[in-house]
């Protein structure tokens, strides 16, 4: 995930309205675009708005965050060029300068199909997403769960259809010997007459 992410931020490196991505870093820590690259390439470098702006965009999916710093530092990252497939969300504790993300799908068992328990799997640090961000594959998962069942369901309406198609050309034969029937009877009618 951390190198497609990469990856797109490398093919991306503006905005959608042509703002360079760069000048989006609070402060000057990276001098230029490759340096933040290749920081960001290393493994167990936590990623930071940028990278969950680019996420949103490369999974066409929107990160809805929520802060418990109120209202105010809510935030959802969109994709920019389409409509979002799902929604991931993101708790944001901001208490004593310790600030992490936590991912707030709930965690399924065997037993049950739901679940109280919001207190997700990947804790994030500030920065943004580290690479075990479990909701993204969580959410890859049900989306594969989701499109197979629904190829399912087509081949079930394909099938349905021939069906159909097929019932139907067994009524026009039918209809076809009917009207054979009537026409011979109509013929012997008339020779005997």
């Amino acid at each position: 995930m951390r190198e497609a992410t990469v990856d797109y931020l490398q093919n991306n490196p503006n905005h959608n309205d042509g703002f360079p991505l760069l000048q989006h870093l609070v402060d000057s820590e990276f001098p230029s675009w490759q340096e933040y690259l290749q920081y960001m390439s290393r493994k167990n470098t936590f990623g930071d708005q940028l990278t969950l702006f680019a996420t949103a965009n490369l999974y066409n999916i929107d990160i809805q965050i929520v802060s418990t710093l109120g209202a105010g530092a809510q935030h959802v990252f969109h994709p920019s060029s389409s409509s979002p497939l799902a929604t991931v969300y993101l708790g944001h504790f901001a208490e004593n300068l310790e600030e992490n993300y936590v991912s707030l799908i709930p965690e399924f068992n065997n037993d049950t199909s739901t679940s109280n328990d919001y207190t997700g799997h990947a804790d994030v640090d500030v920065r943004g997403v580290n690479d075990d961000v479990g909701n993204v594959n969580s959410l890859m998962l049900i989306m594969t769960q989701v499109t197979f069942t629904m190829m399912q369901v087509t081949l079930t309406i394909i099938q349905l259809m021939l069906t159909m198609a097929h019932v139907t050309f067994t009524i026009i034969q039918v209809t076809i010997m009917m009207t054979q029937m009537m026409f011979t009877m109509t013929q012997v009618s008339l020779t005997v007459m």
